[in-house]
């Protein structure tokens, strides 16, 4: 198997970046598995300050009386509608383009010269 093809499905497959370390790039490796954690992180940190909101919203409804799917589901929209979500967007964003970025990049490149 040629090494860009073996580079593009590590980051394809398993994670942005990995490709181009398989390459030798190691630190053009290193700054697109930094900034997908980064993404990651930011898309993890976004959705976690947001899930308090919405258990604070349904437990308020709950002792109002009986909540059915429907309820929950309308309060849930409900909060994504009333609250910013770009620290979500931009972290998916980011994973999204380290991604493409990556395994177009491990398709296209040649691997890197190693000196002994």
């Amino acid at each position: 198997m040629k090494p860009s093809i073996k580079a593009a499905l590590l980051s394809g497959l398993l994670f942005p970046g990995l490709g181009q370390w398989t390459l030798g790039r190691r630190k053009l490796g290193v700054a697109i598995i930094t900034l997908t954690l980064l993404g990651a992180g930011g898309l993890i940190w976004g959705v976690a300050r947001k899930i308090p909101l919405l258990v604070q919203q349904v437990m308020r409804a709950m002792e109002q009386g009986a909540i059915s799917y429907a309820g929950i589901y309308d309060l849930s929209m409900q909060a994504v509608r009333n609250h910013d979500w770009w620290l979500e967007r931009g972290g998916l964003y980011l994973m999204v383009g380290c991604w493409l970025f990556s395994i177009g990049h491990a398709l296209l490149a040649r691997p890197s010269q190693q000196q002994p």
